[in-house]
């Protein structure tokens, strides 16, 4: 992305973001704190190449302000663990659809319980990650693709607080991609509707 797009103040479509990873392009490429004061665009945002070394500029983006943004990627550079840059990257509550690819964490961030709007979320080759967070308490959650993800089981920390319901019974759609080493654990049932293996 070229330098000088934070001047674009009225910008309201921008589909992607692509991180400048160094070099000898540096000096030409915006970061990502370029975005702080495009609270405008709306629609749908992928960031690119996202590496552990641009937590500052990260937290300058301000992704929680951009109200309109319907749709967000996040894709990581797959060097990088990312465990402290995706806290920074918190978007904006009323978020539709999250993406997330080739984090190299183990957990997920903190902000994921508070998208309580979430109606889609999609993890892609995050291949460390250990733990899901209960994701049932997340009340408008119809979908959850899993990946190549590195979570094995789907068991007690995945229910809805203390109840006996895990996020199978209520979700629309749980979707373990061919890659992913998910196993369910034998307490949950299977979902009301759809249960879908082998698809990504």
């Amino acid at each position: 992305m070229p330098k000088g797009i934070e001047r674009l103040t009225c910008l309201r479509t921008l589909d992607w973001f692509t991180v400048c990873g160094g070099g000898e392009n540096e000096s030409k490429a915006a970061n990502l704190r370029a975005l702080k004061n495009l609270n405008h665009i709306g629609g749908s945002l992928a960031i690119r190449n996202l590496q552990g070394g641009g937590i500052e500029d990260a937290a300058e983006a301000q992704l929680k302000n951009k109200k309109r943004l319907l749709c967000l990627e996040l894709n990581f550079d797959s060097d990088s663990d990312g465990d402290i840059l995706i806290e920074v990257l918190q978007p904006p509550s009323d978020l539709e659809r999250l993406f997330i690819c080739n984090y190299g964490g183990i957990v997920l961030p903190n902000w994921m319980m508070a998208l309580t709007r979430l109606p889609y979320l999609y993890l892609r080759g995050c291949v460390n990650l250990e733990v899901l967070p209960p994701l049932g308490r997340l009340p408008n959650l119809e979908s959850l693709s899993l990946d190549g993800v590195g979570v094995r089981r789907l068991d007690a920390g995945f229910l809805v607080g203390d109840y006996s319901l895990p996020i199978v019974e209520s979700t629309t759609r749980l979707c373990f991609g061919s890659a992913s080493t998910v196993a369910r654990s034998k307490r949950l049932p299977r979902s009301k509707e759809t249960l879908r293996e082998g698809e990504g």
